[in-house]
């Protein structure tokens, strides 16, 4: 085990929800009530310790030794992160363990979070590729309307698809009522042609993906000025069609950010 990984034994997380927290109302919800309790926080935090420190960790040292490149437009990750990334969605260890449709079988929140909380200590600069695709797919699936969730839940859940969040621009930082972002109507009310550049993103590219789904703050043409102002649109860097097949976007990297410590997060 690297010297690097933060976390020796599970007891503080177990302690957390097995004593302090209140989880047995969590496990008693119908979702749960036949899956989970108490007695299964072992046999799932124990495994994933395990996991973090044999199948994770190695890929950060991977990612501080060969870091994100940029080349002709194209960037290059980390030659462990796409195997990882792809390994840890098809055994139900990201994304999906949102999906809120009947059901799902799904991991209680509190438990995930620790789940993941011992994954980004083994590899800081991996764990935000999926945190945030699953960010993103749960605001689709939470706000958006039947045929954007139609669109692109279904790739993002079973990780073919990232997802971002795209709110920092050159101009623009803590105060996001100052981006200049525009959004300009088309001939179809759902449609809008995005006009900007956002800075920061962090998995705002990668060479592992079929597509990355931008959760992208503009402000359409004539809104006010601020916050008040400012909508939220879901730009992905390939263009959806009906039939499900993908054409160019206009979505570019024109850099990558060197990050002090997390030299494999391509932002």
């Amino acid at each position: 085990m690297s010297a690097n990984f933060a976390y020796l034994n599970t007891r503080d997380l177990k302690f957390i929800v097995k004593e302090w927290l209140p989880t047995e109302r969590i496990f008693a919800y119908p979702r749960y009530a036949d899956y989970y309790s108490k007695d299964d926080v072992d046999a799932i935090l124990d495994p994933c310790l395990k996991m973090a420190k044999e199948l994770i960790e190695p890929t950060n040292e991977d990612g501080d030794k060969n870091p994100v490149t940029f080349e002709n437009g194209k960037v290059k990750l980390p030659e462990s992160f796409g195997p990882l990334y792809k390994q840890l969605q098809s055994e139900g260890w990201g994304t999906s363990n949102i999906d809120e449709s009947e059901g799902a079988m799904v991991m209680p929140h509190i438990l995930f979070s620790m789940v993941w909380e011992m994954f980004c200590a083994a590899n800081p600069a991996f764990g935000p590729y999926i945190i945030l695709t699953s960010g993103a797919a749960g605001l689709i699936q939470t706000f958006g309307d039947d045929k954007l969730k139609k669109m692109f839940l279904p790739k993002m859940m079973d990780g073919s698809w990232t997802g971002t969040m795209c709110l920092t621009e050159p101009t623009a930082g803590s105060d996001v009522g100052d981006i200049l972002s525009k959004a300009y109507p088309t001939d179809d009310p759902r449609i809008f042609k995005i006009k900007g550049q956002k800075i920061f993103i962090t998995g705002g590219d990668n060479d592992f993906s079929e597509n990355i789904i931008h959760l992208y703050l503009a402000r359409v043409e004539g809104a006010k000025p601020g916050t008040r102002g400012i909508s939220l649109f879901v730009v992905p860097k390939y263009w959806v069609n009906e039939d499900g097949s993908l054409e160019d976007n206009d979505v570019i990297t024109t850099g990558v950010e060197h990050k002090l410590g997390q030299h494999g997060s391509c932002t």
